[in-house]
């Protein structure tokens, strides 16, 4: 049984904790701009907008841009990094994003209104994707180019995931299963196959986060990510405290070691052939 999650609460560390160095920022930027091919001034919506980490470049570019999340916190984190943008001249395209909290399975936008979207790291969160797939099919212009994002490491063979694996280790021996499935990038791309869309991979680019074992395990102990927040108190604690025990004999000496975490970006560009239009009426 899947529950639901409020994803406020993700507000206050997520850029510390999914951010990009500044390099892999321009080249997320870059290859986002080269797969929707777009001219400035089209409408695009990045759906799951979060804390705005390609928003807030993205919309420098001239995209009329609008941002969607569910969680109202994240609202107020993109603006702040907005500066006020000066009033446009006769025929320019103003920067900004639009935000607009929503359920990515109710977006609260016209038929074929947008000629691109965008999605980074968001089906994974969504156990029923029919909707959300529906929603997006709908919203989107004939032809338009929907970008699903994975910047992460589904193998978990770095650092970052070895401790999360011995957390999920000592859970398990304290006698916690969670009773959630979320989909997998290549279940999520299965989807919209199902859906009738095309879907090409894009060429990816590597990229890595640096990050200390002591530095990681407090974001562990600190909940930073969905898949601990409905981990009873109790339990969580007495799991945490092995842990740390684990994490003292295994990383002694280490602990505050840096260690390269390798990334990867992958961009999926896929195509509705009849998005929108069939439904305008």
């Amino acid at each position: 049984m899947n529950r639901s999650y409020s994803f406020d609460q993700a507000a206050s560390y997520y850029d510390q904790a999914y951010g990009y160095p500044a390099g892999v920022e321009a080249q997320a930027v870059a290859a986002i701009r080269t797969a929707f091919a777009l001219a400035a001034g089209e409408r695009v919506l990045e759906v799951g907008v979060g804390s705005g980490r390609l928003a807030v470049p993205l919309q420098v570019v001239g995209y009329r841009y609008h941002g969607q999340d569910i969680a109202g916190a994240f609202m107020h984190l993109i603006a702040a990094k907005l500066p006020a943008p000066p009033a446009p001249r006769t025929g320019e395209v103003r920067a900004g994003v639009l935000l607009t909290q929503s359920d990515l399975s109710a977006l609260p936008y016209q038929a074929a209104s947008f000629a691109g979207a965008l999605a980074v790291q968001v089906f994974h969160l969504i156990p029923d994707l029919a909707p959300a797939i529906a929603e997006l099919q709908r919203v989107l212009r004939p032809d338009a180019p929907l970008l699903v994002v994975n910047d992460g490491h589904p193998d978990n063979v770095d650092m970052r995931g070895r401790l999360t694996n011995a957390l999920n280790y000592f859970l398990a021996a304290e006698g916690y299963v969670s009773d959630e499935r979320q989909p997998t990038f290549d279940e999520a791309t299965a989807a919209f196959v199902a859906a009738g869309a095309t879907v090409e991979t894009l060429r990816p680019f590597a990229w890595s986060l640096t990050v200390s074992p002591r530095a990681f395990a407090v974001r562990l102990a600190e909940r930073q990510t969905s898949k601990l927040w409905h981990v009873p108190e109790l339990i969580f604690s007495r799991a945490l405290r092995r842990f740390y025990n684990w994490l003292a004999v295994d990383y002694k000496g280490r602990l505050d070691e840096t260690f390269e975490n390798p990334r990867t970006f992958v961009i999926k560009r896929i195509i509705f052939p009849q998005a929108g239009a069939d439904r305008l009426g």
